[in-house]
Parts: C-alpha cells; sequence; structure tokens
C-alpha cells in the first residue's frame, strides 16, 4: 500500500488544508498522536453525513455527554447507538429535519444490527451514497478480533461506501487484499513539533511491592492506573489498603462480577466519580477523552502482568500511547509496570505462517464433510466439530480464511516476544518513535510466584513450606552474595508471626534439610523431634542425674533401671519411651540374672561410671 506524509505544523488536523472539506477518503490515516481533532471534524464541522464507528460504548457516552466551558454540549447533534438503544429512536432521528446533517456514532456490532437495517429501510437516504463512514482507532479491528469476532462485520459494506476511510494514531496495517483492491494509501501525520513522551518502565519480580513503592513516589498526583484485568486490580486494591480511595471501571458484567464474588463496592462501567486512584481496564485504552483540566495533570502506571493477567501485555506501539493520549490536557508522568518472562512461548512471523496454513488445510476438510453429510446427526456432529475448532476464530461466516485475524495472530506473537526480556522491551518503545523510556530494575526477595503460593488457600502444605523457607533464607541472608536488592518490608517483618510452624522447621532444620525432607511436614517433624531430643539428652544436668542414680558394684533390675532413667528424662523434657540398654550410655555393666520369689530376673551389674 503505498504512503505518503502529512507534515502537520497546527494543533488540529481539521486546520490542514488536507482536511478543510472531510477527512479525505480511501485512506488508512495514521494520524501519530491522539487528540488531533480528526473523530472532532467529522463529527461536528464537516457539512455531510457520517458514520463514525468506535471501538466500544463508554467512549460514545462520552463523546454524547461531553461540555464546552460555557456547558453547552459539544455535539448536540450526534446520535449514538449502542446495546440500549433502540432501531426506532435511530429512525426518529433520521426523520428529524431539523438536523441537517446526520453524525451517527455506533460500536461496529450496533451499525450490523441497527444503523445499517433502519438506514436502508428509511427512503430518504441512500446508505452507501449518501454517508461517510469513518472507522475510528482502526487498530481495535485487528487487536481484538479473536474475542470480539463480530468487530470486523462491518468491513464488507465498508468498501461498498462511495467515500470511507479508516483511522487510529497507531494503526496496524491490515494485509485484506480489499484495501489494494479499492486503491487505499496510507497518510502519515507527520507533526512538525515536538511530542515525545519520557516514560519509566520499571521491571520487576512483585507487581504489587514496585506499584506501592511507585505510588509512595507520587503522592501529590491523582493516579490512573491501566491493567487489563479486575480480579488483579481488586487484589491489588485490598493488599495496599485503599479500598475507600480506589475505583474500578470495566464492562458492567464485571461490574457485577466484582461486587458478588470479590466485595468490591466501588465498580463502576463508565468514567465518572472519579478518585484518587482509579484502576481502568482495556475497554477505557483508547478514542476516550479524559479531561482533567491543565493544572490537575495525573500520573498515569500501566501494568503487565504475565504470570496472573496474560491478557494485560500491553503494545508499546498501540496500547501504550492510546492509554497515553486519553489526557487531553497532558500528564505529569508515565510508568509501566512490568514483570518479563525467558521462556514466554511465542511463534516466530514464518512458524505462525506455517501454523495458519497447515491448520487451515485440515480446517477446509472439516468443511468438506459437513458439505458431505446429509444426515440429521451427521450434520450436527460436523458443525460441532468445526464451531468447537480453535482454529474456527480464524474464519469468516463463509469458511473463508479471515485476514485480521491472521494479523491479529501475528500481532499478538510478537508483542509476547517483546516480554522475554526488559531489553527488548525498551527497544520496542524507542522504536516507536513516540516514547523516551528509561529502564528501572526493581527486583524484590519474594517474587509473584512465592506471593501467589502464600496467598492461594488451596496450596499444597509441601509448597507453603518451600515458599516460607525460601523467604527466610532471603531474609537471613541479606548482607551476603544471595542478596537481592529490594525488601518487601511488611512481609519480612510478619513472615515469622505468620507462619511460626515453618520458622520453627527453617531455624531448627535450615533450608538445605527441609528440603531434602521434601518440605514434608511429617518428615520434618520427625526430624525437629530427633533433634530436640538429642539435644535434652546432652544436657550436663540430666547426664549428672542419672550417673548419681548407682554406684559400683551395685546389682540393679533392668527393669527397675529403665524406669529410673525414664523418669529422669521425662523431667528434663524426654518423653520417647526408652530400651533398658539406655544405661549403657552411662555405666559399663554386665549382664545376668538372678532367681527370685516371682521367678528369674534379668539385672545389670555395675562395673563402672562412664
Amino acid at each position: 500500500m503505498v504512503t505518503y506524509n502529512l507534515s502537520l505544523t497546527t494543533r488540529w488536523i481539521t486546520d490542514h488544508p488536507h482536511f478543510k472539506n472531510g477527512t479525505p477518503s480511501n485512506r488508512i490515516i495514521y494520524k501519530t498522536l491522539c487528540g488531533l481533532g480528526a473523530t472532532h471534524g467529522e463529527a461536528l464541522i464537516y457539512k455531510r453525513h457520517s458514520i463514525i464507528l468506535l471501538p466500544n460504548t463508554p467512549v460514545l457516552i462520552g463523546k454524547k455527554t461531553a461540555r464546552e466551558p460555557d456547558g453547552s454540549l459539544s455535539y448536540p447533534n450526534i446520535f449514538i447507538v449502542y446495546e440500549d438503544v433502540k432501531a426506532e429512536e435511530l429512525k426518529t432521528y433520521l426523520n428529524d429535519d431539523s438536523i441537517e446533517f446526520k453524525k451517527i456514532l455506533c460500536t461496529p456490532e450496533a451499525y450490523k444490527h441497527k444503523v445499517r437495517e433502519t438506514i436502508i429501510k428509511n427512503e430518504k437516504y441512500d446508505l452507501f451514497k449518501d454517508f461517510f463512514m469513518l472507522i475510528d482507532e482502526c487498530d481495535s479491528l485487528v487487536k481484538t478480533v479473536f474475542f470480539r469476532g463480530k468487530i470486523v462485520s462491518p468491513l464488507t459494506d465498508f468498501f461498498q461506501f462511495d467515500k470511507k476511510a479508516m483511522i487510529s494514531a497507531t494503526p496496524i496495517i491490515p494485509s485484506d487484499p480489499r484495501f489494494e483492491q479499492h486503491k487505499f494509501k496510507v497518510l502519515k501525520v507527520v507533526p512538525q513539533f515536538a511530542y515525545k513522551k519520557h516514560i519509566d518502565i520499571i521491571h520487576t519480580n512483585n507487581i504489587a511491592a514496585s506499584l506501592k513503592h511507585t505510588l509512595s513516589q507520587n503522592p501529590e498526583q491523582q493516579i490512573f492506573i491501566f491493567l487489563n484485568s479486575t480480579k488483579l486490580s481488586a487484589k491489588l486494591i485490598k493488599k495496599l489498603g485503599i479500598e475507600k480511595k480506589a475505583n474500578i471501571y470495566c464492562s458492567e458484567e464485571k461490574v457485577r462480577e466484582l461486587k458478588k464474588k470479590m466485595g468490591i463496592r466501588n465498580a463502576k462501567s463508565e468514567l465518572k466519580d472519579l478518585k484518587k486512584y482509579n484502576f481502568l481496564t482495556s475497554r477505557f485504552f483508547s478514542a476516550l477523552d479524559i479531561k482533567l483540566g491543565e493544572i490537575a495533570k495525573p500520573t498515569v502506571i500501566m501494568i503487565t502482568d504475565l504470570h496472573r493477567a496474560p491478557f494485560s501485555l500491553l503494545d508499546a506501539f498501540s496500547d501504550s500511547i492510546q492509554i497515553v493520549g486519553r489526557f487531553r490536557d497532558g500528564v505529569e508522568n508515565i510508568i509501566h509496570i512490568t514483570n518479563t518472562k525467558p521462556d514466554i512461548e511465542f511463534k516466530t512471523p514464518l512458524q505462525a505462517d506455517k501454523q495458519i496454513s497447515e491448520s487451515y488445510e485440515c480446517f477446509k476438510k472439516l468443511l468438506e464433510v459437513k458439505g458431505d453429510s446429509h444426515t440429521e446427526y451427521g450434520l450436527i456432529t460436523a458443525k460441532q466439530a468445526i464451531e468447537r475448532n480453535d482454529f474456527f476464530k480464524f474464519t469468516e461466516e463463509t469458511g473463508s480464511l479471515s485476514y485480521f485475524a491472521c494479523d491479529s495472530f501475528h500481532l499478538h506473537q510478537k508483542i509476547k516476544s517483546q516480554y522475554r526480556n526488559i531489553t527488548i522491551l525498551a527497544e520496542a518503545y524507542i522504536e516507536t518513535n513516540y516514547f523516551i523510556p528509561k529502564v528501572l530494575n526493581r527486583l524484590y526477595d519474594a517474587d509473584d510466584a512465592l506471593i501467589d503460593i502464600l496467598e492461594t488457600e488451596d496450596i499444597s502444605r509441601a509448597k507453603l513450606n518451600e515458599a516460607v523457607a525460601t523467604l527466610l533464607l532471603y531474609y537471613a541472608n541479606r548482607n551476603n552474595a544471595i542478596q537481592i536488592p529490594c525488601v518487601d518490608e511488611e512481609l519480612a517483618n510478619k513472615l515469622r508471626l505468620d507462619y511460626p510452624v515453618q520458622a520453627k522447621y527453617f531455624d531448627k532444620l535450615g533450608y538445605a534439610k527441609m528440603k531434602a525432607l521434601e518440605f514434608n511436614d511429617a518428615k520434618m517433624s520427625n526430624e525437629v523431634n530427633m533433634l530436640n531430643n538429642e539435644n535434652i539428652l546432652s544436657n550436663p544436668l540430666l547426664i549428672k542425674a542419672v550417673k548419681s542414680l548407682y554406684k559400683v558394684g551395685d546389682n540393679v533390675l533392668k527393669a527397675e533401671c529403665r524406669k529410673s532413667i525414664g523418669e529422669i528424662y521425662s523431667e528434663f523434657g524426654h518423653h520417647k519411651s526408652i530400651k533398658s540398654t539406655e544405661i549403657q550410655k552411662y555405666y559399663e555393666v554386665t549382664d545376668s540374672t538372678m532367681n527370685t520369689t516371682q521367678g528369674k530376673k534379668h539385672k545389670w551389674g555395675i562395673l563402672a561410671i562412664k
């Protein structure tokens, strides 16, 4: 696809001659920066009917409720369409002659199910000739197609519009050949002013401890934390003790789940009632405008946790730029807290192509089987084999290969590969030409894997014992070569209080012996008891007491001897039963028998005291 540059010297792209009369058609517009006013122009300025596809509902609501400094609506004549809006309401809007230019903003799914049919049925308009279609934040088509397949459903119609374009600050150029067939070009906006942002990449093995430290370094600013995991967000809020100062912004479904299952009351589906700490999931990563005023610039923290939240991986080229771009009045600090995974599984472009190609060949045979099946249950079985197949998400409704799904697969392999080590990730940030990264290492004694073990209720006892012993080993060696730079002081201070049994094993046996005993409670308990008994029996007072029982020349019945020594042992805390031969530790003896009225009895003859 041909690419050409557009030099931008003005704040708003709508002031450029190339955009004066509207968004140029048959273009994928790479606008480089968020907030240049491209969507604003199509929704308000340009004198034509427009359909603007936006990625999700919060963005639509944000446009609908946006207000100017004087309190008036920023977009008084737009009509937003999403799940709760009825087609009849759109019909009324289309027939309202007081609004000369119709500006319809909707999600891709709403376009297919409501907007398309409503306009086609309206005799006043020709959908494809009268309306300009703009797909905003078009990178979402590639990024989300796997878990939101219908997001690409408008593409069939898209190419039928006389005038159309796609736009994003972070576009992912699609491989779909229809763009070439319709002579699309890539228009890259090149700002002629400084725009690069400094970002601190905090490389850590303990997300919670690093977040706590980061928050302590930014006490004055309002904090926005972008993390695509409501479960982990809730966990961090509780761990940091900020429940009264934090909100989680997520989908309505997740709001209900957080309140019901995790007891989180401050969860919302709309970005309102902001607090000191604001956690946002991916539905708030792009397109949304967050205006706080230039005086109240926030600290933006992005979190990636490869171990506990695989969907929290952030793409430096799209996610990170989009997140920073939400804040129209600027930000104070930008921080990305992340761990890395040297053994993360990913495929090279060649390997990805090979997987797609070979899988598709097999998938087509399943389609043939379905086509050859003419019995009721044969068709059911064939359909199940197709639709439950992992490769089904790579295909269109017709069974043909989805270019957007293939692009998405390639993209996610590339993103995963960047998290092998922090150097590769930092290089990716440099290559965006948007960020100036600085890497800060914060590696803790207690890493996320150990923390998970301590916090998981159904973990095996052996794993718990090993985790506690590992941490106690770290703390016992904080001043020598195995010291890890950062210590979670709170955990270090309360570890022995929370895990007294494990601490006892560690103090008595040491880490190496615990490991040799497989961190098994029964084995370690027996070993500790043995050591305790050995310590008791080596007590000089005990030894003196036993050696005081007899003198040389005495003859003593074995049963009485065993009882007497046993009583002394018990007095000193040794309660295990002993044999009559225990006397041989303290005396030189002879073994003999003697006749009594009760018969023969075994006795010891005392020859010497050892």
